[in-house]
C-alpha cells in the first residue's frame, strides 16, 4: 500500500486528532524521503503533479540533476513541514490569527510547486489563509470580495478528503456575494449547501460554513417576500397576503436553524462563524412577530402563557443571547435592540 505523509502537529482545522509528530529536521537535513522498491532515499522534493515527484537525492545533490517518479513506483513518500507552517500552527491554536495566517500565506507561496500533490502543506496552509479571510469578510462587508477572489484562486488539484468540498463552498460564497446585490439565487444557493452536506463526509468546520450560507439563503428568500408584503394595494384580510406572511415565518425559521448548525458546529475553536451565527440569529428575533407579541404583552405587565408558542420562541432567543454571553463574543453589546429580549421576564 503506497502512503503519502507530511509529517504535522495537531490541525484543527481538519479535525485530526491522530497525526503523527515528529522534531522538523534542521535546513541542512532532506526535505523528505520516498522507498522506491524497498529502499528508503533522502531527496529534495522538487515538485510534482497528480502523475508524480520531481526529486534530487540529498545524499549527491552536486553529482545528481533532478529525478521523476511516478506514484505508481513509490511504495512510500514523507514530507516534513517548513518551520513556518509549525509556528504558524502554534499561533493559529493561540488564536493568534492574523501572525499565523500571514506565516500560512508565506508557506503557501514559498511551497506552491508541491501545491498538486494530495494532501500537501502549501494547499492545507492555504485554506488557513482563506479561513482567516472569511472572517475578515464576515466582520466588514468591504472585504469580502478579497476572500471571494482569493477562494477563486484556490488550486484543488492538493486537496484531499473533506477539504475537496473548500472551492465548492467558496463557489457558494461567491454566490451570495452576487445575491446580496441582486436578490436573486437564493434557492440555488440553498439546494446547493444541502447537497453538498450530503455528497461528502464534511468536518464540523465545513458544516459551520454551510449553516451559515443556508441561514443566509434563506434570510435572502424571506426578505425577498417582505419586499412584497410591503407593495401597496393589498390589505391584512387579503389571503394572498396571508398566504405570504406564513411563508415569510416559515422561511424565518428556516434561516434560524441555519444560523443555529453555524454556532453549534464552530464552537469556540472558529469565533467568527459562532459569532456570525448568533449575530444574524438575533437579528431575526429582533423582528419575530412571535418576539415582538411576547415582549408587547410582558410591557403591558401581563403574563405569557406556559409552554405556549410566544414563550417558547422568547425562550430560544433569550437561550441564544445568554450563549453569546457565555462564549465572551458579545464584547458588552448586543445587536441594536436585543437587550429588550435579554431583560424580558418569563
Amino acid at each position: 500500500m503506497r502512503s503519502f505523509v507530511f509529517v504535522s502537529a495537531l490541525t484543527l482545522l481538519l479535525g485530526v486528532s491522530g497525526w503523527a509528530q515528529e522534531e522538523q529536521p534542521p535546513l541542512a537535513n532532506p526535505t523528505g524521503y520516498l522507498t522506491i522498491q524497498g529502499k528508503r532515499l533522502a531527496v529534495e522534493i522538487l515538485g510534482g503533479n497528480q502523475k508524480g515527484l520531481r526529486f534530487q537525492l540529498f545524499e549527491s545533490l552536486n553529482d545528481n540533476g533532478p529525478r521523476n517518479a511516478a506514484f505508481t513506483t513509490i511504495e512510500e513518500a514523507e514530507f516534513y513541514l517548513p518551520p513556518e507552517f509549525r509556528r504558524a500552527e502554534v499561533l493559529w491554536h493561540r488564536k493568534q490569527f492574523k501572525r499565523s495566517a500571514s506565516l500560512f500565506r508565506k508557506v503557501s507561496e514559498e511551497h506552491k510547486v508541491i501545491k498538486s500533490l494530495p494532501g500537501n502543506y502549501a494547499s492545507l496552509a492555504e485554506i488557513y489563509v482563506l479561513d482567516y479571510l472569511l472572517a475578515q469578510a464576515l466582520e466588514n462587508d468591504q472585504r469580502f470580495r478579497v476572500f471571494v477572489q482569493a477562494g477563486k484562486n484556490l488550486d484543488e488539484k492538493g486537496l484531499t478528503g473533506s477539504l475537496k468540498a473548500f472551492p465548492a463552498i467558496c463557489s457558494l460564497w461567491a454566490k451570495i456575494e452576487d445575491s446580496r446585490i441582486n436578490q436573486e439565487g437564493w434557492p440555488e444557493i440553498f439546494d446547493g449547501a444541502v447537497a453538498l452536506e450530503k455528497s461528502a463526509s464534511l468536518t464540523a468546520p465545513l458544516l459551520a460554513q454551510l449553516g451559515l450560507i443556508k441561514g443566509e439563503a434563506k434570510e435572502g428568500m424571506m426578505n425577498v417576500v417582505e419586499n412584497l408584503l410591503a407593495e401597496p394595494g393589498t390589505s391584512a384580510e387579503d389571503e394572498g397576503r396571508a398566504a405570504l406572511v406564513r411563508k415569510r415565518e416559515r422561511l424565518r425559521s428556516e434561516a434560524l436553524t441555519g444560523y443555529h448548525q453555524a454556532f453549534t458546529f464552530a464552537g469556540n475553536r472558529i469565533p467568527w462563524l459562532s459569532k456570525s451565527g448568533m449575530e444574524a440569529s438575533m437579528e431575526l428575533y429582533i423582528k419575530d412577530p412571535l418576539i415582538l407579541s411576547a415582549l408587547e404583552t410582558l410591557q403591558a405587565g401581563e403574563d405569557l402563557e406556559a409552554g405556549s408558542v410566544v414563550a417558547r420562541r422568547l425562550k430560544e432567543a433569550r437561550a441564544v443571547g445568554e450563549l453569546y454571553q457565555v462564549t465572551g463574543l458579545e464584547q458588552g453589546e448586543f445587536p441594536a435592540g436585543f437587550e429588550a429580549v435579554m431583560q424580558a421576564s418569563l
